[in-house]
């Protein structure tokens, strides 16, 4: 099974979206990919479900571009 190393500025957990990826359950990585960029946006974020024009400014290119990545190599 690959695995890559997962980068992330805010301390956020990616191993269940590592696990959906692995097993090509893309709805489920598409949904825990949705939670885990709500947990990099912060608390605001996390309570309405959506991330504002705020919080995008502030999201970690760190987090996203790791993302990316890993879709890449494991799909």
């Amino acid at each position: 099974m690959k695995q890559i190393e997962i980068t992330t500025a805010r301390n956020v957990d990616y191993s269940q979206l590592q696990k959906y990826l692995q097993s090509k359950d893309w709805q489920g990585a598409n949904r825990e990919t949705y939670l885990r960029m709500l947990d990099v946006a912060g608390t605001k974020a996390q309570a309405e479900g959506v991330i504002g024009k705020d919080e995008m400014k502030a999201l970690s290119c760190v987090d996203l571009r790791c993302r990316t990545h890993e879709v890449r190599y494991l799909s």
